[in-house]
């Protein structure tokens, strides 16, 4: 999917927190355009769901096949809330305490393409 995207950052008519567009071009580009970093992300999983594809906290549902099925209508949309944050206290004691960088990375990308705007980092409290 190299050179599929172009994002833009601008004000966009979509209303709501994070809002963004979305264009898809006949030839097969597609444009997210939003006045914020994690609209654009949120436009891109939106692209990505529309087109069959998501991203899970466990794993994602991404396949060769994602490029061939039909491409979907132009659309905007916006995240629901004007903050959006993940994790608590006990997950760093039970969950991510375990994880391996490739792990984090999966997970900051997933964090991003869900439009979290506040991840609870609790480093240091010793």
């Amino acid at each position: 999917m190299q050179g599929l995207f172009t994002f833009v950052v601008a004000n966009t008519t979509a209303a709501g927190h994070d809002a963004f567009s979305v264009t898809c071009s006949p030839r097969g580009g597609v444009t997210v355009t939003s006045a914020t970093t994690p609209g654009l992300a949120r436009g891109l999983l939106e692209y990505l769901r529309k087109r069959g594809g998501d991203i899970f906290w466990s794993g994602d549902t991404f396949d060769e096949n994602l490029t061939r099925r039909p491409a979907p209508a132009s659309f905007s949309g916006s995240s629901w809330a004007e903050h959006r944050y993940f994790l608590n206290v006990v997950t760093y004691s039970y969950t991510t305490a375990f994880y391996d960088w490739e792990k984090w990375e999966y997970l900051l990308d997933w964090a991003v393409l869900h439009g979290v705007t506040l991840p609870l980092a609790v480093g240091g409290q010793e």
